[in-house]
């Protein structure tokens, strides 16, 4: 069975991604679909580095602020797939008589075929609560399901 590579920091991203999972499953209003989406994500992150075959949930938050002369937006999300393991974070900030502007903060990839673009200044160990401050602060919570598991090997 292939295994994805993984070193003592992947460990800890992998920690983060499902300590806020777990958060959100605790999220007033969360929806069946949203369960089932972050239970499958659960499911092959708890795994790793162990692949899980037909996994491909997305799970973040999004903070949106601003009117029509000047919007903020900034994102948090997790992704876990077969063969992909990633943490995003950024957004985009729109000006009217400037325009908008997407930008990108540290993140972390990582995946089954030895590509890694590990960016250490991520400061994973609050990256816990800097979600937390983008849900205090309004943000929404989403998770998008393209799954299609049929069957498990449970090692």
């Amino acid at each position: 069975m292939e295994k994805f590579n993984l070193t003592d920091a992947d460990q800890l991203a992998i920690e983060v991604a499902i300590n806020i999972a777990r958060k959100f499953l605790q999220q007033d209003g969360t929806t069946a679909t949203e369960i089932i989406g972050l239970g499958y994500a659960l499911l092959a992150l708890e795994r790793l580095p162990s692949y899980t075959p037909g996994v491909h949930v997305e799970y973040g938050v999004t903070l949106r602020e601003g009117d029509e002369s000047f919007r903020e937006t900034r994102i948090c999300s997790f992704l876990i797939s077969e063969s992909v393991f990633e943490i995003y974070r950024g957004g985009s900030v729109y000006e009217q008589f400037v325009g908008s502007d997407r930008f990108s903060l540290p993140g972390w990839y990582v995946d089954l075929y030895g590509s890694a673009n590990r960016d250490y200044s991520l400061d994973l160990v609050n990256l816990d609560n800097e979600v937390e401050e983008l849900l205090n602060m309004g943000a929404t919570v989403s998770v998008s399901i393209e799954s299609d598991i049929t069957e498990i090997d449970i090692e």
